[in-house]
């Protein structure tokens, strides 16, 4: 039967509705907190398998759910901020990139192994894409620094934030190795002297266009194609933190050469 709350005069019947529509409240805060974490690429709210919301649906309950969301949330994006800052070459892997990583990453330590390393090394590449390295020389520097970080590990899974954490160092550590070879750069997570990066265009071309423009003034600029993190596609679905991150990436010294910024007039909010 339906009850609504002017209608019943029964007391425990109007405190059973009042904590039914509380619930039900938070319950909808909750969902929608597990949306957002898997919209920022949490690598805990990925899964496509039903997972219960959480472990009662008492108002209590609920509310320490979705207070724990909150809380996840949070730290995971300061985390994130404070290791891009200090590990810029992350900047370089838009989110699903960084998410893949992640995944990887863990897979990777649970069983570290040659073919471990394979898991990993795609994202490592795409973080030192803007510069000419062979593949075959990132791979070597990788093996060596791979095996150094997982010596002694547990099998057990790693947690996400430990995960981030541990490919930040593993990161850090390849682009030391490359750095004293003379092979890139050491980036710094902050402007110097107010300089950017090289250049950064806005296009508004017809499709057709827009990929040979691209290509040419990229390889121009660097002698390599450019990555995904350079071009930022206008459109309705593109969020406030991609248009932040694209310009975070502008902002750190020679992260990239150039940016790309493709029909602008199409973003909304």
């Amino acid at each position: 039967a339906l009850l609504s709350e002017g209608a019943t005069r029964n007391p425990e019947q109007k405190l059973a509705l009042r904590a039914f529509i509380e619930s039900y409240e938070f319950a909808q805060q909750a969902h929608s907190l597990r949306l957002q974490l898997e919209a920022i690429g949490h690598p805990d709210f990925q899964s496509v398998e039903a997972v219960p919301l959480a472990v009662g649906i008492d108002v209590k309950t609920l509310k320490e759910c979705c207070q724990n969301l909150k809380a996840m949330m949070e730290e995971w994006e300061m985390q994130l901020r404070s290791l891009q800052k200090l590990t810029p070459r992350l900047l370089l892997l838009d989110g699903l990139g960084l998410l893949q990583f992640v995944l990887a990453m863990r897979d990777a330590m649970l069983n570290p192994s040659e073919h471990a390393v394979q898991l990993v090394l795609p994202y490592i590449v795409q973080c030192f894409g803007t510069s000419p390295i062979p593949r075959s020389q990132i791979a070597q520097v990788l093996n060596g620094q791979f095996a150094a970080l997982t010596q002694g590990n547990s099998s057990q899974r790693t947690s996400a934030l430990e995960t981030l954490h541990k490919l930040c160092q593993l990161l850090k550590q390849v682009e030391q190795v490359l750095v004293q070879a003379d092979l890139c750069k050491h980036l710094e997570g902050s402007p110097a002297d107010g300089n950017s990066t090289g250049a950064a265009y806005r296009i508004e071309l017809e499709i057709s266009d827009v990929y040979s423009f691209i290509m040419s003034h990229s390889i121009a600029m660097s002698s390599v194609p450019p990555i995904p993190a350079q071009i930022l596609w206008g459109g309705p679905s593109v969020t406030k933190q991609q248009v932040r991150e694209w310009i975070r990436r502008a902002d750190i010294v020679d992260l990239v050469p150039v940016l790309f910024a493709v029909d602008v007039n199409r973003m909304t909010g």
